[in-house]
């Protein structure tokens, strides 16, 4: 059993990044180097931490081995081109490990303005993600509700 968690600032580095302990607390392992890595989440296979990261300016969801050893890199399944993550969680997984849901801003290049829209994707896979729109009703408080 382990826990993953946001670490500011450890040894002066500036940097969120992203660690995995024991459940107790006990053998601390630093997952992502340099990265600005919040709100992390466990695959529930075990393979993977996804967590929020920050490129280009944007917010997106980025994964990393849950055994270390791996480069952080965007998760490809959450990608939704031309937008950005609109809520301050990030992300959500499903208990059965097979989806993904992120609440994203895409914006239109012509009135620039964004619309929210809710994006499932399957985990793993290659296929874009679906895209239902969405109303402020049904977000609150930067997290999926």
């Amino acid at each position: 059993r382990s826990i993953v968690f946001s670490w500011y600032n450890h040894a002066g580095s500036k940097a969120m990044n992203i660690w995995r302990a024991g459940a107790d607390g006990s053998n601390p392992v630093q997952l992502t180097h340099g990265t600005q890595g919040l709100w992390p989440a466990c695959s529930p296979d075990g393979k993977w931490v996804y967590f929020t990261g920050i490129e280009g300016g944007n917010a997106v969801v980025e994964k990393v081995p849950f055994g270390g050893g791996g480069e952080a890199k965007p998760a490809p399944e959450a990608v939704v081109p031309d937008s950005f993550l609109a809520s301050s969680g990030g992300f959500a997984i499903s208990p059965d490990g097979k989806q993904i849901a992120t609440v994203v801003s895409i914006l239109d290049p012509a009135t620039k303005i964004g619309a929210m829209k809710l994006a499932l994707a399957a985990l793993g896979s290659k296929q874009p993600p679906h895209l239902i729109p969405m109303n402020q009703g049904f977000f609150s408080q930067g997290h999926l509700v």
